[in-house]
């Protein structure tokens, strides 16, 4: 019976030359082939890991292949393709860990990579910035516009930003509020009038004292009073012969806008943000890449609403008091807040997000797809089984599903019958388990890569600390250095000053040594010439 010693790495295996008869193309076997071709003994030494090749050979004696768990699976793999084992080999209980490990770790390399590609393009894409001073300048203003740095005016200008998108969408929205409105003043009324050539706009010039509207019009907001806006009117014509009296009853229209402050805080939002607009544009590396973001477009199109707000309520001034479409061209300003998501770009888990959407698009379309097919046929149920008067078309029934599906359940649709209730209970049964299943595919993905992210700053960190540590040492070595060849070269100085050799001045008592040691000197010098 042959006998196989093999030396893997100091730890010694001894098996049976048999079980190999079934392997052909491994490696273990083409090497135990060229030793007995040779005529050597089945004595072999291989410097490889000892632990991945025990579950080797145990693959070999009992035709399972698990993977130790102390064993990184890259390590394994590399492993089995040297001693010639698929691995597909492996049994499920280990196969399973292999390929999830692979999963994860392909999904981290793509987020790094696609980092990488990012991060490559926005260096390539800066212009030369070593010509001039403008061309320096316009690089520091796009990393400080762009977040690019960490710097403390980057940081400065991060939370401006932050604080004039919060400061633009508070002003929107508390504009609307109407315990922060006023009504309008009497120029402003009759501004109104005028404009949208009301029929009672000369009798309400007179009813109302004809206001002086030359200069600023608000300081007469609390002199219309409700009496002025209603009063009634005598008119005298001739019929037949003879004058009759007629009374027309003239109602003005109730107007309320915004406090002046909410105008002074919108002007200010939009100057700061053209200006930022102007900054962004004209120092951009690319300005292709620039109108392609739809961040950028989203808030070049609030500011072109509200600068198009502006030139109508100036040329067509009655839109400036009703809520119309004009008012909904103002109201596009709140599509700035998407700036935020431009603010958070460089987040790690914003970052982490935005990757895992993409990746997990394929399972987040099956989720809609079981969402439509729910909602398409519970519609269609419902709408058969109820009456028309609390199902009314099939669309309806659409949005009742939706909110029955997703558990909102806002109560103005509810079955009446019990098989309409029996399929509104089915139905939110299914939209818990459609969610409780589905979801956790895109969670535990975010969760996975949001630690490797982490993971891979940390490791950033200590890389680039140990290399300010080691750029310090070296810096210091240096300083050692020049700090010695500065004492030498003073040194030198001293000695070789005008040619001269430097005077020692002695003490009296050290006058006595000095001779003595000069002496003995000389006569050493002496003996010395007079040897052969």
């Amino acid at each position: 019976m042959a006998r196989v010693i093999i030396n893997v790495s100091g730890t010694h295996f001894e098996f049976d030359r048999k079980i190999l008869e079934k392997r052909a193309s491994d490696t273990l076997t083409k090497m135990c082939e060229a030793a007995e071709n040779a005529g050597k003994p089945l004595e072999l030494f291989v410097d490889r890991p000892s632990d991945c090749f025990a579950a080797v050979l145990s693959y070999y004696q009992t035709d399972e292949l698990h993977m130790p768990a102390a064993v990184c699976p890259k390590a394994f793999r590399k492993e089995l393709r040297y001693w010639g084992v698929a691995e597909t080999d492996l049994d499920k209980c280990c196969l399973y860990r292999y390929y999830t490990f692979f999963d994860d770790f392909e999904t981290h390399e793509q987020f790094r990579q696609e980092k990488f590609t990012q991060e490559c393009t926005d260096e390539w894409l800066m212009p030369i910035y070593k010509d001039n001073k403008v061309n320096r300048l316009r690089l520091k203003i796009w990393k400080v516009t762009d977040f690019k740095e960490s710097t403390v005016c980057a940081k400065i200008y991060l939370a401006l930003v932050f604080l004039m998108v919060m400061l633009c969408i508070m002003t929107l929205a508390f504009s609307t509020v109407p315990s922060f409105q006023r009504k309008v003043s009497k120029c402003e009324l009759l501004e109104y009038l005028d404009y949208s050539e009301n029929d009672h706009a000369e009798s309400a010039r007179i009813k109302l004292g004809d206001p002086d509207c030359s200069g600023f019009v608000y300081h007469d907001i609390d002199d219309l009073a409700d009496e002025n806006l209603y009063w009634e009117e005598y008119y005298e014509y001739y019929v037949d012969g003879n004058w009759t009296t007629s009374k027309t009853n003239v109602t003005l229209p109730e107007l309320s806008v915004r406090l002046f402050v909410f105008e002074v805080l919108e002007i200010i939002t939009a100057a700061f943000f053209t200006i930022d607009l102007l900054l962004r544009l004209f120092t951009c590396p690319s300005v292709i890449r620039f109108f392609r973001s739809i961040i950028n477009i989203l808030d070049i199109l609030a500011l072109v609403g509200f600068y198009a707000h502006v030139a109508v309520i100036n040329t067509e001034k009655e839109h400036k008091y009703h809520i119309n479409w004009i008012r909904f061209i103002n109201y596009l300003q709140i599509l700035r807040v998407m700036r935020l998501f431009r603010v958070v770009k460089y987040v790690r888990a914003c970052q982490v997000l935005t990757f895992s959407l993409r990746k997990n698009g394929r399972d987040m379309t099956l989720l809609v797809l079981l969402v439509m097919i729910s909602v398409s046929t519970s519609a269609c149920l419902i709408y058969f089984i109820e009456d028309r008067d609390v199902i009314e078309s099939i669309p309806v029934a659409w949005y009742w599903a939706m909110i029955t599906l997703t558990t909102v359940g806002y109560g103005d649709i509810t079955p009446k019958s019990s098989a309409g209730r029996l399929v509104a209970a089915c139905l939110a049964i299914c939209g818990v388990l459609l969610l409780a299943i589905t979801l956790p595919m895109f969670v535990n993905n975010f969760l996975t890569l949001y630690q490797y992210s982490c993971l891979d700053e940390t490791i950033q960190k200590c890389k680039k600390s140990k290399k300010e540590l080691k750029g310090s040492v070296n810096t210091t070595d240096v300083a050692h250095k020049k700090t010695e060849s500065n004492a030498d070269i003073q040194n030198n100085k001293e000695q070789n000053n005008d040619g001269l050799p430097k005077v020692r001045h002695t003490l009296p008592h050290e006058a006595s040594s000095v001779g003595n040691t000069d002496k003995r000197n000389n006569e050493i010098t002496t003996l010395k010439e007079i040897s052969p």
